[in-house]
């Protein structure tokens, strides 16, 4: 709980060894737990009262997005995101070494591409234009504000904030990174933080894995998409509606409750068959993944780039704060 203060956190330290050396009926246990649970009572209400007090600066100075954040914050339900991680065996680690080990096995074995294929530079004789100023100042206006900056520290809003002179300056770095196929170092790094499901929080499965990548790379990136989007649209199949502009899976629905009226109309027998992907989207094998754009007949340049920007990728994962505080 990030409310906890490292005194109380100590205090829990001394209150678990105690009961391990002397018991839990024992008077020394007894006074551990009672200074634990006076302890947390002042840091929930200590935690309460700051925050109270920030959407109440929020409030009388206008800042209306921040006070329902902080609101929404105080009243949505709290799921616990534990230390302790267990390994594959069951092994319950503790030890802040042992966990970011098991966390690191975890994200390796997720996102491995077991194709022994090396993937080739793409090469054409085909000319495409780079990237326009026009399509750089789209793409800024297009970052979403209010989202997490990875390790940079540069969030989106200080992208839209540096205006024409930003435009100037990204236009002419994503020129560059279009013309020699190479992402900055900073650019294919990638923060792993885990949000907790449901189920054993303990166990690695049970958390969803999001990735904080630079806000500067999704300039490039929304504009690759953009380039892509309507090559893909003419090759995929019309019934896929899921990933689509102007469509969606509320279309599928809507057409598979229709089949199932018409069946029941005509007393026909259905059989439906659900395929549910586990973390289906860390799943993605890039080998068939660029293959799959090579027979699109995609760009070499846009081919390049989206297979350099993963193969030359590098990532770590945030640990969630340990009880011990550190």
């Amino acid at each position: 709980m990030p409310w906890i203060s490292n005194k109380t956190l100590h205090n829990i330290e001394q209150r678990r060894e105690a009961k391990k050396t002397f018991g839990k009926q024992s008077e020394q246990y007894k006074d551990w737990n009672k200074e634990v649970k006076n302890a947390i009572k002042n840091d929930m209400k200590e935690y309460l009262e700051s925050h109270l007090s920030h959407i109440e600066i929020c409030n009388l100075t206008h800042s209306s997005r921040e006070m329902y954040s902080g609101i929404n914050r105080l009243m949505r339900n709290f799921t616990p995101r534990l230390s302790d991680i267990k390994d594959k065996d069951g092994k319950t680690l503790t030890e802040n070494e042992e966990i970011s080990n098991r966390w690191k096995e975890d994200c390796s074995e997720m996102y491995e591409d077991n194709t022994n294929e090396e993937m080739k530079q793409v090469e054409s004789n085909d000319e495409i234009l780079e990237p326009t100023r026009s399509e750089v100042e789209w793409a800024i206006k297009q970052l979403p504000k209010g989202k997490s900056a990875d390790n940079d520290e540069i969030h989106a809003e200080m992208i839209k904030a540096s205006g024409e002179q930003g435009i100037d300056i990204f236009h002419k770095l994503c020129k560059k990174i279009w013309i020699e196929e190479k992402w900055p170092d900073e650019w294919v790094k990638s923060v792993f933080v885990p949000i907790p499901k449901k189920g054993d929080l303990q166990q690695c499965s049970n958390y969803r894995t999001i990735a904080l990548i630079s806000h500067a790379s999704k300039i490039l990136l929304k504009i690759i998409m953009k380039r892509l989007e309507k090559k893909i649209e003419e090759e995929v199949s019309q019934t896929q509606a899921g990933f689509r502009r102007n469509r969606g899976t509320r279309d599928q629905i809507f057409n598979l409750r229709m089949i199932i009226e018409k069946c029941r109309e005509s007393n026909t027998e259905l059989h439906l068959g659900f395929i549910d992907y586990t973390k289906a989207f860390d799943c993605v094998s890039h080998h068939k993944m660029i293959e799959i754009l090579k027979k699109y007949n995609c760009h070499f340049k846009i081919i390049n780039l989206i297979k350099n920007s993963g193969t030359h990728g590098k990532w770590k994962h945030r640990m969630v704060p340990s009880k011990k505080g550190s």
